[in-house]
């Protein structure tokens, strides 16, 4: 795996990441990721001397094709002497090193910029805990290789002198509607009877919901799947909604011949 530099992340000492296709984060203390060319790698969270630090963000819904932005809040806390308190950021940094990258995982999408955009020091009674915010933008990828049943990851590294630490940001997948279909658009039933209308649409993997209704059920009603039953003589419309599309059919029920 590469960092927006073009140079390989190392995520330890001994080990340069290549890409990777799962992230198994069940272990609170070590991070499991499955390489791509099947073998697996276990990395602890944490490392001997590291600064304690808890990643905080907000999940959202993200689109294919879509740029995004999200906040990441970190909070330091570095446990050193008394004498060795530092009060503020620019010393911080200097001396413990502490750098933030980030790599989107999924298939096309990319991380545009990593910037800090708040820090707040505050002395505690074994050091001092830093307050982080970092403002990550990133842009999805076209989605036609989304599974809306995985979530969209963004790797987060960071440094700290020579050790290192990841957590994965995931965020669950809009895919939107971008075509419906459905037929007939004209339909003429005796009271009784029942018909199965046929819908499509595109893309296949869309998240949208699939609702259908009818305009009037004490003439007609319409399951979930489609199924229109005739229940009295009369019209109404039956409306399937799937995202911001909808089609209609004209429905016309008569009554039983006797």
């Amino acid at each position: 795996m590469k960092g927006p530099d073009g140079k390989p992340v190392e995520a330890t000492g001994k080990v340069v990441l290549d890409y990777f296709t799962a992230a198994d984060l069940s272990d609170p203390t070590m991070v499991v990721l499955t390489m791509a060319d099947g073998t697996v790698v276990r990395l602890p969270r944490t490392r001997e001397h590291f600064p304690s630090i808890e990643f905080s963000y907000q999940n959202q819904l993200v689109q294919p094709s879509t740029q995004y932005r999200f906040h990441v809040l970190l909070f330091v806390k570095d446990t050193l002497s008394s004498k060795e308190v530092l009060t503020t950021y620019a010393a911080y940094q200097q001396a413990s090193e502490l750098k933030i990258d980030a790599i989107a995982v999924d298939e096309g999408g990319y991380v545009e910029n990593v910037v800090n955009v708040s820090i707040t020091p505050t002395p505690i009674a074994a050091g001092v805990e830093y307050n982080l915010i970092y403002d990550i933008r990133f842009t999805t990828g076209d989605g036609a290789s989304w599974n809306p049943a995985h979530k969209f990851r963004i790797a987060i590294f960071l440094t700290w002198k020579s050790h290192s630490m990841m957590t994965v940001a995931e965020f669950d997948r809009k895919i939107p509607t971008t075509d419906l279909k459905m037929g007939p658009t004209t339909l003429t039933l005796t009271v009784g009877a029942t018909y199965q209308l046929e819908h499509s649409f595109r893309p296949a993997n869309s998240t949208d919901k699939t609702v259908w209704s009818s305009s009037d059920e004490t003439i007609a009603t319409v399951s979930d799947t489609g199924l229109v039953t005739a229940v009295a003589p009369g019209t109404c419309t039956i409306t399937i909604q799937k995202g911001t599309f909808s089609k209609n059919c004209e429905c016309t029920v008569e009554a039983a011949t006797p």
